[in-house]
């Protein structure tokens, strides 16, 4: 009886503690944000509430074009502790206005870093653009 009074007490200390999330876990999108390099591409994420059966959480991520011209780019998503990536394996081409919205599975809880590189405004064959934030 003892055990189970200290169960139940431990498991309602436990879910006041865990009421509280981040923006990053709760089920709805996030605001937009404003690429820091490139201010004509948004983005917004989402991540699932529960971790799946390899403890790997999914997170949406949710890009959108405000240039006047169509943008391609190319992104990666990764982990809060990948500071940088070298190679790019994802590349969209969005119109003005257009969103588009992919997925990856990540070991991450509250947090990801999103790269943007190799950005093209208008003619897709030209060279890629600098920063312009």
């Amino acid at each position: 009886m003892k055990k189970t009074i200290y169960l139940l007490v431990l498991l309602a200390a436990s879910a006041l503690l865990s009421s509280h999330t981040p923006p990053a876990q709760q089920s709805n999108w996030s605001n937009w944000a404003t690429s820091n390099c490139y201010s004509g591409i948004d983005f917004c994420t989402k991540r699932s509430s529960k971790p799946n059966y390899e403890g790997k959480y999914e997170w949406s991520v949710k890009f959108r074009n405000r240039y006047y011209e169509v943008c391609g780019f190319s992104y990666e998503l990764r982990p809060s502790y990948v500071g940088s990536v070298s190679t790019y394996t994802n590349r969209l081409h969005l119109k003005n206005g257009e969103e588009f919205t992919t997925w990856t599975y990540l070991d991450e809880a509250n947090y990801l870093n999103i790269f943007i590189s190799q950005v093209r405004v208008g003619n897709q064959s030209g060279p890629y653009m600098n920063c312009d934030r």
